[in-house]
């Protein structure tokens, strides 16, 4: 994210957790708690809120879709997919199913 004053000047990056309308939450490292202290150099590692328009580009891994896997390679259901996803441990259980079953 650019320095707060800067012309598309990047400092450091941060880890997207969430975005919502204007604004994006990120965990941020080297950068300072709220809006004093050094933002590009600060103390520690933070969760903060930024305005959109600050962040210049982003990036998303391809994530395997464990779910279609283990649906294709089972012939379950939607109904029984949707059971086991709604377990509290559920899409790290068709993770590792899809994994056992490859």
């Amino acid at each position: 994210m650019p320095e707060s004053g800067t012309s598309y000047k990047t400092d450091h990056c941060g880890i997207c957790e969430s975005v919502s309308g204007q604004y994006v939450t990120a965990i941020e490292g080297n950068t300072s708690n709220g809006n004093t202290g050094s933002q590009s150099n600060g103390d520690g590692v933070y969760r903060r809120k930024r305005k959109l328009s600050l962040v210049l580009g982003a990036y998303r891994p391809k994530y395997e879709d464990y779910r279609a896997q283990l649906q294709k390679r089972t012939g379950l259901e939607d109904k029984t997919m949707d059971y086991l996803a709604a377990y509290k441990y559920g899409s790290d259980l068709i993770r590792k199913l899809a994994a056992a079953m490859g």
